[in-house]
């Protein structure tokens, strides 16, 4: 889930959320995961995103795929349902909320 969310963040904002560094930079790409501190879906980036037609939902999923704790973020199966159901707006972190 992780890697998707990296995927959408890419789609979404053309780049990645670290610090850019050199591409041979190994170690400062590594420094920039492992202190990433996870997305936060802002309503300035909401309202961007709304601004350029894009679901409103889709900062929320982001902030949920990559928070840091794997445990928390959605399965699979949920983030698909919502998806279906049109509801990825009311995904939320704990994996025990049902989708309503």
């Amino acid at each position: 889930m992780w890697s998707l969310g990296m995927i959408l963040h890419k789609l979404i904002f053309l780049r990645l959320p670290y610090p850019e560094v050199d591409s041979t930079d190994v170690d400062g790409m590594e420094r920039n995961v492992l202190t990433y501190e996870g997305y936060k879906a802002t309503p300035e980036v909401i309202w961007q995103c709304k601004r350029r037609g894009l679901p409103r939902a889709l900062p929320l999923l982001l902030e949920n795929l990559l928070h840091v704790n794997s445990k928390i973020r959605p399965s699979a199966d949920r983030v698909l349902n919502a998806i279906k159901e049109g509801k990825v707006g009311y995904l939320r972190l704990s994996s025990s909320t049902t989708l309503t």
